[in-house]
């Protein structure tokens, strides 16, 4: 048994280089938490970063910014002085106590309704915590035993396609140079508020126009690694569509601008709480924040969602685990999306990534990856990396080589 005597927690506000954009939002910082954990001989760190507006929208706009991150930090916090003096075998034992602990808290003390997502966004840094611990503790350095993830798949992908973010204020020079550099597949937020005034007309016509142009800039770009021969595009609305016959004005709108071939996955068309089947549209429907556990998993697929974003970033392994399974079982797509993370989680995503088959569309595997855009001192934040100068820690014309010095030391992730 491990017993769990001291929990150290603490955070930081990384800097944007420009505001985030999506969801109708923007996000001006992100907040970078560190959890570590002693037992009677280890010492152990866990990281997440604070997805405050993508894991619960309204509750961001009614707390904004600064307060609701104060908020996910204080569930965090909660859950780290709940673990003190508590005894765990394998790291999985402790999440469910967590989970519902973490909800109590916030509708008790904090007097806050979050969505479950923002619950399991604050865990991230506990749940890797606990999972670091436990390697320690038995002397292993193995991301399968690290992340619980044997007999879930046998695959290790040689190489992961990077998936950069096209936010609603990413310059189309920005575009033009991410495929000028070789990326093969691009996530594109649609769903924008021109006028914050949550107008669905204007939204579709703001996202039809973004479309547009995007298309003008990316529709000579051809690769070997998508299944149509040219760049793919990958749309996320973080469920900002209403109706699906508002999504199928953008679906018909983008068949009549030649680009309606390119898009592999339409990802969160509509609220978590608009339970819509999505059968009836033509394309690879994703699900990613809408999905917070099995049961969930299993409702999205019977309302016709034909992939999952999985996100053990941001999501926690624990749950995500959980959720793959049930996917896997059912030849749903799963890929690993980001949460602008720090360059030792895009190692844990990767390293997740690397063990998942490829999604319809594409010819290998994905990743996400967007913190080198976004972060003012990425560069900084390389130079922590225990393997920074190995070639599969950066992507070569778009494409992550995953070698075996990858897979022999996870991508570094017990170096830290």
């Amino acid at each position: 048994m491990i017993k769990i005597k001291k929990t150290e927690y603490n955070y930081e506000i990384q800097p944007l280089k420009h505001p985030f954009g999506f969801k109708g939002g923007y996000s001006s910082c992100i907040w970078t938490v560190v959890v570590d954990l002693t037992n009677e001989e280890h010492k152990a760190s866990g990281s997440s970063i604070q997805g405050v507006l993508w894991s619960d929208g309204p509750l961001y706009s009614s707390l904004k910014e600064q307060k609701a991150n104060q908020y996910m930090f204080d569930i965090t916090s909660y859950i780290c002085r709940l673990l003190k003096g508590l005894s765990y075998t394998y790291p999985e034992e402790l999440f469910d106590i967590m989970y519902e602990s973490a909800m109590h808290y916030a509708h008790s003390v904090l007097k806050i309704s979050p969505r479950k997502t923002f619950i399991l966004n604050a865990l991230v840094p506990v749940d890797n915590a606990l999972r670091m611990l436990y390697c320690k503790r038995n002397r292993i350095n193995e991301f399968e035993y690290f992340a619980s993830f044997n007999g879930i798949t046998d695959i290790k992908q040689d190489k992961l396609s990077l998936i950069p973010l096209i936010t609603y204020n990413t310059s189309l020079e920005q575009i033009k140079n991410l495929a000028d550099s070789g990326v093969c597949i691009f996530k594109i937020k649609i769903g924008a508020d021109p006028d914050n005034d949550n107008d669905m007309s204007k939204m579709l016509n703001q996202d039809m126009k973004r479309l547009l142009q995007i298309h003008e800039i990316l529709k000579e770009y051809k690769s070997v690694h998508t299944e149509s021969g040219y760049v793919a595009y990958y749309l996320d609305a973080n469920g900002r569509y209403d109706t699906i016959e508002r999504v199928n004005k953008l679906l018909d709108y983008a068949k009549k601008i030649g680009a309606y071939e390119r898009i592999v996955l339409l990802e969160e068309p509509f609220d978590e709480t608009n339970d819509i089947d999505v059968s009836g549209i033509g394309l690879t429907v994703a699900a990613d924040e809408s999905v917070h556990d099995e049961v969930d998993a299993i409702r999205k697929i019977e309302r016709g969602y034909k992939a999952f974003a999985l996100k053990p970033i941001a999501k926690t392994i624990t749950i995500t685990n959980r959720v793959a399974k049930i996917a896997l079982k059912n030849n749903i797509n799963v890929f690993c999306a980001d949460l602008t993370v720090t360059p030792m989680l895009v190692e844990i995503n990767k390293n997740y990534a690397a063990r998942l088959p490829a999604i319809k569309g594409m010819k290998i595997g994905i990743i996400e990856s967007n913190g080198a855009q976004n972060y003012t001192n990425w560069d900084l934040m390389m130079d922590k990396h225990p393997l920074k100068d190995n070639y599969f820690t950066h992507p070569i014309k778009g494409i992550f080589m995953l070698n075996d010095m990858f897979y022999n030391s996870s991508g570094g992730i017990f170096l830290e």
